[in-house]
């Protein structure tokens, strides 16, 4: 009997500790407006970081965005978990290399932009380029 009533005590703990779980975290929408296409080719590439050490080091963001550039805007919507906090890189592959291309003095030669518009002299920290999404969010990215 103690058994049966330490067995229902620790799943009804569980059961509980689930539930709250799944409320505390629901899917929003967020939007990203990217302007200031400036060629009408190649693929938009963008990288939704949600941890600092991810973003920083340039490996698994939480979601990857690949579209084709047909417009000068364009606008992307993603299903993400809220509330988090998110930063987001993105280029435009114009010659579609699958990378970023480089000038001689490091410069980028293809239209680049992060969140909250930061960066225009290189990567913002995660700080700079972070925002909140606790429910549906709007963006707008201006590319350099």
């Amino acid at each position: 009997m103690f058994k049966f009533i330490q067995t229902f005590v620790a799943t009804a703990m569980l059961s509980i500790f689930t539930f709250s779980s799944a409320l505390a975290e629901t899917n929003a929408t967020l939007t990203v407006v990217v302007e200031n296409i400036s060629k009408q080719q190649g693929n938009l590439m963008m990288a939704v970081y949600d941890k600092k050490q991810n973003y920083d080091g340039d490996i698994e963001p939480a979601y990857v965005v690949r579209e084709i550039v047909a417009t000068p805007s364009m606008k992307v919507e993603l299903d993400v978990a809220a509330p988090s906090t998110y930063a987001i890189k993105l280029y435009v592959d114009e010659n579609k290399n699958g990378e970023i291309d480089f000038n001689i003095m490091g410069i980028p030669k293809e239209p680049y932009g992060f969140s909250n518009n930061k960066g225009r002299f290189g990567p913002p920290s995660y700080t700079d380029a972070s925002f909140d999404v606790a429910g549906d969010t709007s963006t707008t990215i201006k590319l350099h």
